[in-house]
């Protein structure tokens, strides 16, 4: 059994700090800097978890564990697959901001508040979904360097 190279924890900690610190800094800038209100980066955030992690990642993995085997075999159904799962993130996610600025945000219509939606959203996605999974990478990293090998035959 290895120890994990501490220099290989280290770069995962890096990692995982800008993903989770880098958006906590961009919504400050953006408070001071641009006037951002908090209500349009809350909403901006909102809008991501719900259009996303609520709704369609949900259904595309249950709709991928339908498909596994054809999945698997059709190079075709595969690229269709990426086409429909691009276009699917696309559609939700328009759809939340369509509805986020003609319902909570109707009297936000200035260049900052978009700055503000997007600091919210893309640091919301940012934290979650690239920090969660290079945390989920180092989890992994360490659980699987004190798993001691199969013996060689």
């Amino acid at each position: 059994m290895d120890a994990v190279d501490t220099r290989l924890v280290a770069s995962y900690a890096v990692a995982i700090a800008f993903d989770v610190l880098m958006p906590v800094g961009m919504v400050l800038w953006a408070r001071r800097r641009l006037g951002v209100a908090w209500k349009v980066v809350g909403w901006g955030a909102a809008a991501f978890a719900l259009s996303q992690l609520l709704t369609r990642l949900p259904m595309v993995q249950v709709a991928q564990y339908f498909m596994r085997d054809a999945l698997k075999t059709s190079s075709v159904l595969l690229g269709v697959w990426i086409v429909v799962l691009s276009l699917t993130a696309g559609l939700f996610e328009e759809t939340a901001r369509l509805w986020a600025f003609r319902k909570p945000l109707k009297d936000f219509r200035r260049w900052r508040d978009a700055v503000g939606f997007g600091v919210g959203h893309g640091g919301l996605e940012s934290a979650l979904l690239v920090g969660g999974l290079a945390a989920l990478g180092l989890v992994n990293v360490i659980a699987l360097s004190r798993l001691d090998p199969p013996p060689c035959r």
